[in-house]
C-alpha cells in the first residue's frame, strides 16, 4: 500500500530555538514536508543545514524518495509584519496546499516588552492577525499557537491549571493573551472551518542531546539558562549574574519557574498538531461548536533562580558569581504548571529531568562556543564506521551510529582519571537511556552479555569499565548493555570525563 503524501506544515520562527527543535521532531516522523519562515532577527539560517543532516542520517537504508523529501526544508526569509511577503509564500503552494501552521515566531522578553510595548504588540499581535487573514484566504485553517505561561500573570493558585483567569503582568504576556482571545473568537465565528490549539509554554531549556542544535540568542541572553551556559563557556565576558529580587514568597526568595526540556516541548507540538486532524477526538468535549483548546506544556515541578544556578554549576563545574538586585517589572513569584489536562487529553508527559536538561544545554554550549558560528567540524557527531570495529580505543566525546552492524554492542571506560559516576545520554524513539555507575570490581575480559530479565549493574560490572544501559520501553523489565541501530540513529554523549574511550564489544 502506498504511503500517504507528506502534509505541508508551515512553521513560523523555524530557525529559532523552539522552531528548530519542533522541525526536528516533525522530520523524524517522515510524515511532513516542512516550510519554514523566519526573519533571522534572533536566529541564523545555518540551523537548517544541521537539521537536514540530522534527518538524513536517521533515514533507513531502504528510505523512499518521499522519506528523503521529508528531510528537506523549504526555507524563506520572511518578516511576518510584512503581509505581502507572507502571502507570497502561501501563493507558491496554492489554496489548500498547506495543511496547517505552527506559529512560533514572536518577540519574547518580559523585561524588554516593558520598554518597547508597541513593538511587542505590533510583532506579536498584528503579525498574527495578518497570518490568520492570509491562512483564511488560502483555505489553511489548522492553527497551532505558541503561547506562554505569562498569560496567567500572578496566579491565585500553584500549580496553575488552564482554567486560571488570564491576567498577564507584562506587555509580552498581554500580547499572548490578546492572540489567544483572537483565536478563540475566530473559532467561535467559523466553527466549521477553524481548528486551533494554544500551547502555553512554561520554561523550555536544554538542547538536542547530540549538541548539534540548540539555543543561540544574539547578544546577551535574556533567559537564565542560556545566560549561565554562555558565562560558563566564556562567550560572555561579564560573568556576574544579576538575580532580580530575593524577597518573593518562595522557599529561597527568588522567582520559581517550571522548566521542561526543549525536546519534551517539541514532542508536545507534534502531539498537538496531530490533534488538529479531522479524526481527532480532542474537541469532542468542547462546550459548544467552537474547536479551540488551550493546554499547559510544563513539567509540574518548579525550581528557583538559585536552584538553577546550582544545577548549572554541577554540570559545568563553573563557579557562578551573582548579585541580588531589585525586582524586575513584569516578573511574578511562581509559575509552575498543572500539566494534568495535557496529559489526559493529549497524552503529553515530560520525560527529561532537570539534570539532563542542564547537561544537554552545557553539551551544546561546550561544542558550540560561538553558537552556530562555530565551525561544523568541531560539533558534528562522530560516526562509528564498520572499519573502526577493532578493539583499539576511540577517544570521543559524542557518537552518531547509523550502521546496522557495530559489533552488536560496546563498552566504555575512563581514561587516566576515575570518576564516581558517569552520565550517558542516548536518544532514539523506542528506547530510553539509563544512568550507570562506576564499579571498582567486576568481571575481566571483553565479553558480550545478552539481555536478561534480572539485569543488575553489580553483576556484570568490570573494573574500570562501564556499559551503556538501554531500557526497552515496550518491556520495562528488559535491560541490557547493547546498541543495535538497524539503520536508526543514536546520539550518544559522554559527560563529566577527562578522557573517554570506546571499544566495540565481541558478541559471546
Amino acid at each position: 500500500m502506498p504511503s500517504e503524501p507528506l502534509k505541508r506544515i508551515l512553521v513560523t520562527g523555524g530557525a529559532g530555538y523552539i522552531g528548530s527543535h519542533v522541525i526536528h521532531v516533525l522530520q523524524q516522523t517522515r510524515r511532513f514536508k516542512i516550510i519554514a519562515i523566519d526573519n533571522y532577527h534572533n536566529s541564523p539560517p545555518a540551523v537548517y543545514d544541521r537539521l537536514t543532516k540530522i534527518a538524513r542520517d536517521a533515514l533507513p537504508a531502504d528510505a523512499t524518495e518521499q522519506d528523503k523529501d521529508s528531510t528537506e526544508i523549504d526555507t524563506y526569509k520572511v518578516d511576518l509584519i510584512n503581509a505581502e511577503e507572507v502571502r507570497a509564500v502561501f501563493e507558491k503552494y496554492g489554496k489548500g496546499g498547506i495543511w496547517g501552521v505552527i506559529h512560533i515566531a514572536a518577540l519574547k522578553s518580559v523585561g524588554e516588552s516593558t520598554q518597547i510595548p508597541i513593538t511587542y504588540y505590533h510583532n506579536n499581535v498584528a503579525a498574527t492577525i495578518f497570518l490568520l487573514e492570509i491562512m483564511s484566504d488560502f483555505e489553511c485553517t489548522r492553527f497551532l499557537y505558541s503561547s506562554s505561561a505569562t498569560v496567567y500573570g500572578t496566579p491565585p493558585h500553584i500549580p496553575i491549571p488552564e482554567s486560571t483567569r488570564l491576567h498577564a503582568d507584562s506587555p509580552y504576556g498581554r500580547s499572548k493573551v490578546m492572540s489567544e482571545f483572537m483565536l478563540e473568537d475566530l473559532c467561535h465565528a467559523e466553527p466549521s472551518r477553524w481548528r486551533a490549539i494554544s500551547l502555553r509554554y512554561f520554561n523550555p531549556a536544554g538542547a538536542h542531546p547530540s549538541g548539534f542544535i540548540g539555543e543561540d540568542p544574539q547578544g546577551r541572553p535574556g533567559n537564565l539558562l542560556p545566560l549561565l551556559a554562555q558565562i560558563a563557556g566564556g562567550r560572555i565576558k561579564d560573568p556576574e549574574v544579576k538575580v532580580f529580587g530575593n524577597d518573593y514568597p518562595t522557599p529561597d526568595g527568588t522567582c520559581v519557574r517550571d522548566y521542561l526540556h526543549v525536546m519534551d516541548l517539541a514532542k508536545g507540538h507534534l502531539i498537538a498538531l496531530d490533534a488538529l486532524a479531522p479524526e481527532s477526538k480532542v474537541f469532542d468535549n468542547c462546550p459548544d461548536e467552537a474547536r479551540y483548546k488551550a493546554y499547559n506544556l510544563g513539567s509540574g515541578r518548579g525550581f528557583s533562580v538559585l536552584q538553577m544556578i546550582e544545577a548549572m554549576r554541577k554540570v559545568s563545574g563553573f563557579d557562578f558569581k551573582y548579585s541580588i538586585i531589585g525586582r524586575r517589572r513584569g516578573d511574578v513569584p511562581d509559575l509552575t504548571a498543572d500539566p494534568t489536562l495535557a496529559e489526559k487529553e493529549l497524552g503529553f508527559k515530560t520525560e527529561y529531568d532537570l539534570e539532563t536538561m542542564c547537561r544537554d544545554l552545557w553539551n551544546w554550549q561546550a561544542k558550540n562556543p560561538q553558537g552556530y558560528d562555530t565551525q561544523e567540524s568541531q560539533v558534528a557527531p562522530l560516526r562509528l564506521q564498520q572499519s573502526q570495529l577493532s578493539f583499539k580505543p576511540l577517544s570521543i566525546q559524542s557518537l552518531n551510529m547509523t550502521h546496522d552492524y557495530v559489533g552488536d554492542g560496546f563498552w566504555i571506560r575512563v581514561g587516566s582519571k576515575v570518576h564516581t559516576a558517569m552520565y550517558v545520554s542516548v536518544t532514539r524513539t523506542d528506547h530510553n537511556a539509563g544512568t550507570s555507575q562506576w564499579h571498582a570490581q567486576g568481571k575481566s575480559g571483553v565479553t558480550w552479555h545478552h539481555l536478561t530479565g534480572n539485569f543488575s549493574d553489580s553483576h556484570y560490572a568490570r573494573g574500570g569499565w562501564e556499559l551503556v544501559v538501554i531500557k526497552d520501553v515496550n518491556n520495562t523489565r528488559r535491560k541490557g548493555w547493547y546498541l543495535q541501530p538497524h539503520g536508526k540513529s543514536y546520539y550518544i554523549t559522554f559527560n563529566g570525563w577527562d578522557d573517554v574511550k570506546l571499544e566495540a564489544a565481541r558478541k559471546a
